[in-house]
């Protein structure tokens, strides 16, 4: 009979415990900042990978261009994005990158977080400068234990 009561009092601590394993750790600005800066490490290095990793695998990525580049609207998946930055990077002899104006809002249950900025980028292509501002817009989610974003949307001025 100890036996028995034993494994029951077991089952029923890792009912509790299993729960707990597995809840996400909230999303705070620090972590982040921390994840934004990693992608801005990564950009600067020009490492597809890098960026690309803290992208869910579904996300949506939705960039509106310029009427000097198209006017177009691309809607990208992750592979789409990751073979634009290379392609991009690939013709780009020399480039600049900056972050600005970053606003971070952490919902309430800390499960999800809405990020915006400003990039300002230059990169010379064939001799001649191409320099850009995107307005752009973030939704981020704690996944497994990390902040992963679900969504880009990018307003791109040239």
């Amino acid at each position: 009979m100890p036996i028995l009561k034993t494994t029951g009092l077991l089952l029923l601590a890792c009912a509790f415990a299993v729960p707990a394993a597995h809840a996400e750790s909230p999303l705070t600005e620090a972590r982040v900042m921390a994840t934004f800066g990693q992608i801005e490490t990564a950009v600067r290095a020009k490492d597809v990978s890098g960026v690309v990793r803290h992208f869910a695998p579904d996300a949506i990525i939705r960039l509106v261009m310029p009427p000097a580049a198209g006017g177009q609207t691309l809607e990208l998946s992750v592979a789409d994005y990751a073979r634009m930055l290379q392609d991009g990077w690939a013709m780009a002899a020399d480039s600049t990158y900056a972050v600005e104006n970053i606003v971070i809002e952490i919902s309430a249950d800390g499960r999800s977080a809405e990020v915006s900025d400003t990039t300002v980028e230059s990169m010379k292509v064939q001799g001649r400068t191409i320099s850009s501002r995107t307005q752009e817009r973030f939704s981020v989610e704690s996944r497994s234990g990390s902040p992963v974003i679900t969504r880009l949307t990018g307003e791109v001025q040239m």
